[in-house]
């Protein structure tokens, strides 16, 4: 199918969207690099926290063999060929030691740092709206973090704003990734394809309202120094993104959306990257479909072992001790089981998990059945099936209504470790930096309804 659709049937919508005249084309000077703006430093106390990666590593096997080779070669007892590389591997396997323990966390930027534009005066304030990040990490481990940033959520002055951070150095001044002017942005998510394309899926609300937005794709093949211009994924409204896209063993590219307006799952299919076609799944106009996934949005997707999708997705529902949905697909995302409750708390906050390098899963959530604090991770060594060595990740709540939350998590593919963003009070992004070791050192669990 190409980029456009037929507006669906939601005559019978439950919740009212605001359809407005339609406003179009991307700004000439939207789809740059970035706009400088004013710069934002790491506070300093947070910025020199406890190491960042493990640099006591044993020599890598290809320079092992490369020594050991050199030194074969040069000694005229040396043993035949094979006795060598086992040697060798013999000397590898001994020298490798697990990761040691990594925790750090921190803010991108200091709170109420970055000025946005009122409007309505035509002056600039600090007093700003950060909310909806993204965190994926290059193939050298440089960490990206995209959110948006304005007066307020559905402000016209919100835009795309982004960060990166090298291997071992730091966060570095926000620029303006995305920004069409008098139109609000938001929800973006930022992923690296394997051949180091970043794309950066979004919406822009083209009337008043969340139900008002298109979704949106812009690329970059030169690592954001440059990028496409807009390709509009969907024009008919009332569809956000808000989590990462998942490659299926099909090879097809899978974007996990919800409809706004009936708060309901849905996704966006493609066998070519979003390039030419893609697909609608989800069924919106299907009133069985609909009763099947009340009140379940924002999936996060992975896939297992046998093949099957499994979804975990936020609970926007009044139940008493609410819980994350969960549902599976066998077909690649073209039809789902129904919604069920899960073990994961929810209380209608965000909530991502990835797959990781070594067969487990991480998820990034936040324990509680009232608000948006403590923000916690867990671990899944049965692929989403259970969940345990829950750990808080922030620190006491000294104003006992902290606001941490709406989280993004992606894994270093360069050295393990997994990366967390999320809203620290609407007045910054916050981060979290960890790993698998850490948390299989932690024996938390996820919160009871008695608590």
């Amino acid at each position: 199918m190409q980029g456009g659709f037929a507006v669906q049937s939601l005559g019978w919508k439950c919740c009212a969207a605001f359809w407005v005249v339609w406003l179009a084309g991307c700004a000439g000077s939207a789809c740059g690099g970035g706009e400088d703006l004013p710069d934002a430093t790491v506070d300093a106390a947070e910025a020199e926290a406890t190491a960042v990666r493990d640099d006591a590593g044993a020599e890598a096997p290809g320079d092992v063999a490369a020594d050991a080779g050199t030194d074969a070669a040069s000694d005229a007892q040396a043993e035949a060929s094979s006795d060598v590389q086992a040697e060798i591997a013999t000397e590898v396997d001994n020298d490798l030691t697990p990761a040691a323990p990594l925790f750090e966390r921190g803010d991108i930027l200091p709170p109420d740092s970055l000025a946005c534009m009122n409007l309505e005066t035509g002056r600039e304030q600090l007093q700003c709206n950060h909310h909806g990040s993204s965190v994926a990490v290059d193939q050298d481990g440089t960490v990206l973090a995209v959110w948006y940033h304005g007066i307020a959520e559905k402000s016209k002055d919100s835009r795309i704003v982004w960060s990166r951070r090298p291997p071992g150095g730091e966060w570095s001044p926000v620029e303006v990734l995305f920004d069409e002017p008098m139109l609000a942005e938001g929800n973006p998510v930022i992923w690296v394809r394997e051949d180091g394309t970043y794309y950066l899926f979004f919406v822009t609300i083209m009337g008043v309202s969340w139900n008002d937005a298109e979704i949106r794709l812009i690329t970059s093949n030169d690592r954001g120094a440059a990028w496409s211009g807009v390709t509009v994924l969907r024009e008919e409204w009332t569809w956000m993104t808000r989590n990462h896209p998942l490659r299926m063993s099909s090879g097809e590219l899978l974007l996990p959306c919800y409809s706004e307006s009936l708060y309901e799952p849905s996704f966006l299919v493609s066998g070519d990257d979003y390039e030419e076609s893609w697909d609608e799944t989800g069924a919106l106009d299907d009133p069985q479909y609909i009763l099947d996934h009340l009140a379940s949005i924002q999936p996060s997707v992975i896939q297992r072992d046998d093949g099957t999708l499994f979804a975990l997705m936020r609970n926007t529902g009044v139940s008493a001790t609410p819980h994350a949905f969960e549902m599976t697909s066998a077909d690649f995302g073209r039809t789902w089981t129904e919604s069920v409750e899960g073990p994961v708390p929810n209380d209608g906050t965000g909530i991502e998990m990835v797959a990781l390098q070594s067969g487990r899963v991480m998820l990034a959530f936040n324990n509680t059945f009232s608000g948006r604090y403590p923000l916690s991770l867990a671990l899944s060594d049965d692929e989403g099936k259970s969940w345990a060595h829950v750990q808080d990740l922030d620190g006491p709540c000294e104003t006992g209504d902290c606001s941490h939350g709406y989280t993004s998590i992606a894994q270093d593919p360069a050295d393990g470790s997994v990366w967390v963003t999320f809203t620290n009070e609407r007045k910054t992004i916050g981060w979290v930096h960890t790993n698998e070791e850490w948390m299989l050192q932690q024996n938390g669990s996820f919160v009871s309804a008695a608590e």
